[in-house]
């Protein structure tokens, strides 16, 4: 299958396309703030795409499920900082339900213009909180039963801070293999998990496994804020769709990436991806879209950053929020 073709356009609707989009969308902005941002929609990728940004490495990778006819209902965004960290952000539209793709899409979308309107680094928390509660009332707004799932890692420096509603999760992996930080999916099987009712390689059999409770396109959605996070020089930062974490429990895709570069990591999730397919005895594998990025700092940033005390970088003018 052919990769996703890359153009450069502004904030305007995006345009559709079966084959895939990877855009890349140039704020209107002074060169210090958010230059370039890549939005990745309706992906089939054959291989991960790596990418290095000026806070540190990067992995991406998003493909439709195998099975099926209809487009890739993931979408994934990077939104660099200058040279102060990257947003990163998975959106999975909710299966089942109509307009899931465009659902996505929407968030995520609606994540940039928020967070390009940011007048300073210091106002991002409360953009992340504005752009995800105005993308559910747009997502609401088509009357068609539509949501997503959202998942948004901003790092700033060496701190981390997360962001989510639904299923879609994220964790930090240290060097040595082991999970520092993963957020709790919204769904019934994560929560028996969670409180030890249900053990983690029995989850991934489940029949209510891929039940989430949460979601963007809902009026009952919570956003689920986590803490600040110091990351280490060896973290890998991962944001993953259901399509991976509910095939692999979170221990195997750390014992498999702990102390790899995002691209090392992000082939070793897939091999691991395949060969549980492959060895699909009990026939419990979940066929779906599957979409992740994969962040680690670069040793530059790293030591910029301890050297160096830096001022207030704006993103963009102040505008009003529509």
């Amino acid at each position: 299958m052919p990769e996703p073709s890359t153009e450069a356009e502004s904030l305007a609707p995006m345009p559709s396309s079966s084959e895939g989009t990877a855009e890349e969308v140039r704020a209107a902005s002074p060169p210090r703030a958010a230059a370039q941002v890549r939005l990745v929609s309706h992906a089939e990728m054959v291989a991960p795409r790596a990418e290095r940004l000026e806070g540190g490495d990067l992995a991406i990778f998003s493909r439709r499920c195998a099975t099926k006819e209809t487009p890739n209902e993931d979408a994934a965004v990077v939104i660099p900082i200058a040279t102060r960290g990257v947003i990163l952000a998975i959106a999975d539209g909710v299966g089942g339900l109509p307009q899931g793709e465009e659902a996505a899409r929407i968030a995520l979308r609606t994540l940039v213009e928020s967070v390009l309107k940011a007048p300073d680094p210091s106002q991002l928390r409360m953009a992340i909180i504005d752009a995800i509660e105005r993308a559910n009332r747009r997502i609401l707004s088509l009357g068609s039963g539509a949501g997503t799932t959202l998942a948004i890692a901003q790092i700033i420096e060496h701190r981390l801070r997360t962001y989510h509603v639904g299923d879609s999760e994220i964790l930090v992996i240290s060097g040595g293999g082991s999970i520092k930080m993963q957020t709790l999916a919204h769904g019934p099987v994560a929560y028996g998990v969670h409180c030890g009712l249900i053990d983690p390689e029995e989850a991934l059999r489940h029949e209510s496994r891929n039940l989430v409770s949460n979601i963007v396109g809902s009026k009952e959605m919570r956003i689920e804020l986590g803490p600040p996070v110091k990351l280490a020089q060896r973290d890998l930062v991962l944001l993953c769709s259901d399509g991976i974490t509910d095939n692999l429990y979170a221990d195997q895709i750390a014992s498999q990436v702990g102390g790899k570069s995002p691209s090392q990591a992000a082939a070793a999730i897939l091999q691991t991806l395949e060969k549980r397919r492959e060895q699909n005895s009990k026939n419990d594998f979940k066929e779906d879209d599957a979409t992740f990025l994969l962040f680690r700092r670069t040793k530059e940033s790293i030591s910029r950053a301890s050297r160096e005390v830096l001022p207030s970088v704006p993103l963009a003018p102040s505008q009003p929020t529509p």
